[in-house]
């Protein structure tokens, strides 16, 4: 397959940051490098979110920005485009107050072991499976 792709380039004097563009545009249309990448940062806050509870959403995707790690990630999505810090805090701040990501949101953090304890963007709170079930319980107890 590879040796077919890059005959084919070669017959169609495609050179290799030309093809990689090339499938990176035609990908987009389906959706798969944004929903991919949309993912792979809320997993990023969902982790950062489980060490740091109680933190200020604001810092913590200052700190997610800063890691090495987030920038491997959208290198890897976006090999073409340059990685610049302020936009993409800017960026995943947007993205994480947006009421209409609260289901991926919400389903990214069932992955991780959590669990929404109010369903609503204004008040959006998130704590370990376990502790919302001994909440539960304590809560029946009364």
């Amino acid at each position: 397959m590879k040796n077919k792709l890059i005959s084919f380039c070669k017959k169609q004097r495609i050179d290799e940051n030309e093809a990689i563009k090339l499938i990176q545009k035609s990908l987009k249309g389906y959706g798969y490098t944004k929903t991919k990448w949309k993912i792979e940062r809320f997993g990023f806050y969902a982790d950062l979110r489980k060490k740091h509870d109680g933190a200020p959403t604001i810092y913590l995707v200052k700190v997610i920005v800063e890691m090495p790690e987030y920038e491997e990630r959208f290198k890897f999505f976006y090999p073409h485009l340059e990685f610049n810090k302020q936009n993409e805090a800017r960026n995943l701040t947007k993205l994480l107050a947006d009421p209409r990501q609260i289901e991926t949101l919400h389903r990214v953090f069932k992955l991780k072991g959590f669990d929404l304890i109010k369903p609503t963007m204004k008040d959006l709170n998130f704590r370990p499976k376990h502790l919302l079930e001994r909440q539960a319980c304590e809560r029946n107890r009364n």
